[in-house]
């Protein structure tokens, strides 16, 4: 028999097992790459691409640390393959265990996150361990940088990151140590109260001395809130170039306040993304009650309407049905979404249920298909887009992840 690599070029092998990992992630939630992994098994030709997509996300938090760490040292060829890594941090951490994260060398996003500590002083971290993280940081490669539970980090450590896309601080902070934070996309999320009031520092940099992010710099502008007033609205004229705007709702009651953000048209927002885990039928209402607003605000400039939503299933273990002709109807109006080229809805579900919970999903997934099919089927300014992922997770970092399908026909069991 001939080796597979000699009958297919490595193009096409790439390609099949880019495919299969894709479908891991739509459907493998239990055993993560089951059907990669399965593959890297099959055939040595397989081996190298597969390992890209099998070692490529790695969460080593907690007891988890050590094993990687134990991994790294016995497989260095591992840290090749890594490109998002998320790494939990204590305050009694070792520095010399971390010695082997220096394999790690093409790596792309870092998330780095407090562990056993609500949180962590990133000043009084171990000196071998900030050294050990800032190496991981000033990497080329780096463009996405997360802290989460992380106090006081000095923007000074965050300048040498040349190419950096995006910084996220989850229920963390920075502190003013005249440097400034150079980034085109800002994630701000927690509910502590001093997290708000440090979101509100930030934002509000924008126009006053001390900044602390380069507003001017700003193109995209991500918020976890729960308590939406006028006042981020107004914050928010401070980033004169702000063209992508994520709002991340983290109670029920967002979801018929979040236009606040909005106070004032923006000549520049292109495009607008509302994301929750909270959504249930009886927030559609709102929703389109809140997109009218919004609509009638920034409806001449946004071009990309994009909804990442999570669905939790009723008591029976069924997937509710939603009223979609309220947001049709708002969504339809060309008065108000003047500029619309891109309508897109996300769906993250809990994995369906045995023994009929699979029959379930597959036919409220193609009831929600047949109502974006109406919407597309009624007009022609703008294109309809839709996904979903059978895992229940709080929002994607990248669009680019999310399998997209446009909608062009009606499902064919409708």
């Amino acid at each position: 028999m001939y080796p597979l690599d000699d009958l297919l070029p490595a193009e096409i092998i790439s390609l099949i097992i880019d495919m299969v990992a894709l479908e891991d992630t739509q459907w493998q939630v239990e055993v993560p790459y089951r059907d990669t992994r399965a593959c890297s098994t099959t055939c040595r030709a397989f081996l190298p691409h597969c390992r890209r997509h099998i070692f490529s996300r790695i969460e080593a938090t907690v007891w988890k640390l050590h094993k990687f760490i134990l991994l790294l040292t016995n497989a260095p060829w591992i840290g090749h393959n890594v490109r998002i890594l998320s790494i939990g941090l204590e305050i009694s951490l070792n520095a010399s265990m971390l010695s082997a994260l220096r394999h790690i060398t093409l790596l792309e996003r870092l998330d780095v996150v407090a562990m056993n500590s609500p949180k962590i002083i990133w000043t009084q971290l171990q000196p071998g361990v900030r050294s050990s993280v800032l190496h991981l940081m000033h990497l080329p490669t780096i463009t996405d940088l997360g802290f989460h539970g992380i106090w006081n980090i000095l923007p000074s450590d965050l300048s040498p990151c040349g190419r950096l896309r995006s910084l996220t601080l989850s229920q963390a902070t920075l502190t003013d140590d005249s440097a400034l934070v150079k980034c085109r996309r800002l994630c701000l999320a927690g509910q502590d109260a001093n997290i708000v009031n440090h979101m509100t520092k930030i934002l509000g940099a924008g126009t006053g001395t001390g900044s602390l992010v380069d507003s001017h710099g700003l193109r995209g502008l991500s918020l976890e809130v729960s308590d939406i007033s006028q006042k981020y609205g107004k914050l928010l004229n401070g980033f004169p170039n702000l063209n992508e705007l994520e709002i991340y709702l983290s109670s029920e009651q967002a979801f018929g306040t979040f236009s606040a953000f909005l106070v004032s048209p923006s000549y520049v927002l292109r495009s607008l993304k509302i994301s929750s885990i909270y959504f249930i039928p009886m927030t559609i209402p709102y929703l389109a009650r809140e997109l009218q607003r919004i609509g009638d605000i920034a409806g001449k400039t946004i071009q990309y309407l994009n909804l990442n939503f999570g669905v939790f299933r009723d008591n029976d273990f069924s997937i509710p049905i939603f009223e979609w002709d309220t947001l049709t109807k708002v969504l339809l109006d060309a008065g108000r979404w003047k500029s619309l080229q891109h309508f897109a809805i996300h769906l993250s579900i809990p994995y369906p249920r045995p023994p009929d919970g699979m029959h379930r999903f597959v036919k409220w997934n193609n009831t929600v298909r047949a109502h974006l099919y109406k919407l597309s089927s009624q007009q022609r300014r703008f294109k309809v887009y839709y996904s979903f992922h059978l895992n229940l997770v709080r929002y994607h970092d990248r669009d680019s992840q999310i399998y997209w399908q446009e909608i062009k026909e009606i499902p064919s069991s409708i």
